[in-house]
């Protein structure tokens, strides 16, 4: 399976700039539960870009291999992945999430999910290139791949190779 998850943008900079090949997703227990998600699988980063040419389409960065989901508090969180959660310290992780959640207060668990084998493209890929439109509702992730047989995992990674990883 591979999903495209909607990212922060500050977040992937970080990560993109700091050459992590390893990073931690974390999300608020409240949104939706990924299912049917296993480790080895992909996942593929869906940010805002800058590209007049697609209007306000977030457009694919990157991706990795998805190695484990776990639930942590916040201090299990910073403590366990520290810069590898997108920031540089404790205050600013924690400026973001709470910025996220509708309290704007820190919630007790965050679900975590742990990705390895990071690559991040010279360029954006948007799945309108490949007749994929991206709902403007999105909560956080969509499936890639149906049960029909679709191969816009396989078309994303060819596009990746016309561009260049960063």
């Amino acid at each position: 399976a591979s999903i495209v998850y909607v990212t922060d943008k500050n977040m992937i900079e970080f990560h993109r700039l700091n050459g992590n090949q390893s990073l931690n997703f974390w999300r608020p227990m409240s949104q939706k539960k990924i299912r049917n998600f296993h480790p080895g699988d992909m996942i593929f980063f869906l940010t805002k870009t800058i590209n007049g040419q697609k209007g306000n389409e977030k457009g694919i960065v990157g991706y990795g291999k998805y190695i484990k989901n776990r639930t942590m508090s916040f201090d299990q969180m910073w403590r366990q992945y520290q810069q590898e959660n997108g920031y540089s310290t404790k205050a600013e992780l924690s400026e973001a999430i709470c910025n996220l959640t509708s309290d704007g207060e820190l919630p007790e668990q965050l679900n975590c999910l742990y990705i390895q084998d990071v690559l991040f493209f010279n360029h954006p890929i948007y799945l309108s290139e490949f007749g994929m439109n991206v709902p403007v509702n999105m909560e956080s992730y969509m499936y890639l791949d149906d049960k029909n047989g679709s191969t816009i995992t396989c078309q994303i990674l060819e596009k990746a190779k016309e561009i260049g990883i960063d």
